[in-house]
């Protein structure tokens, strides 16, 4: 994003001064360190509580497998099928620093009167696109599975 050229030039400084309130604002200091890095601890703890629920059910389902049904097999994957809730909580609370830092942003932009200009596309992105290596497809977006089962008809 770049300031519009005839922002800064008021000889007044009342435009320079409106531009230091919105990124003030923004309490850049709290969001770098204590925000966004709470954000990314959470992220990382949602991924391992997940890689441990995931191999859990797997080692049970292995012993299933085996032979041993046993009730507290069961149990166990029940058990570890409750990283939903720990997880939902995790990533609830970095949807909810994205959305502040989403609104502060536009906020910014909008006092500070930025336009965004096209940025190059990095090799990383355009890797990721070449490959579609996008990810799951959003709710609505990309094929459905009978979509997907009509092509192998």
């Amino acid at each position: 994003m770049t300031a519009r050229p005839d922002l800064m030039s008021d000889p007044g400084g009342a435009p320079e001064a409106d531009l230091q309130a919105a990124i003030c604002s923004l309490n850049p200091a709290r969001f770098a360190g204590e925000r966004i890095g709470g954000a990314l601890v959470e992220l990382q703890a949602a991924r391992q509580d997940v890689e441990k629920a995931v191999e859990r059910i797997l080692a049970e389902a292995e012993a299933m497998l085996d032979g041993d049904t046993s009730v507290e097999r069961a149990i166990a994957v029940m058990e570890a099928c409750a990283v939903h809730d720990i997880v939902g909580q995790r990533l609830t609370k970095v949807e909810a620093l994205l959305a502040e830092l989403d609104r502060r942003l536009a906020r910014l932009a909008g006092a500070a009167a930025l336009t965004a200009l096209p940025e190059p596309e990095s090799p990383s992105e355009a890797r990721q696109r070449e490959l579609w290596l996008n990810g799951p497809a959003r709710p609505a977006e990309g094929l459905s599975q009978a979509d997907a089962d009509r092509l192998f008809e």
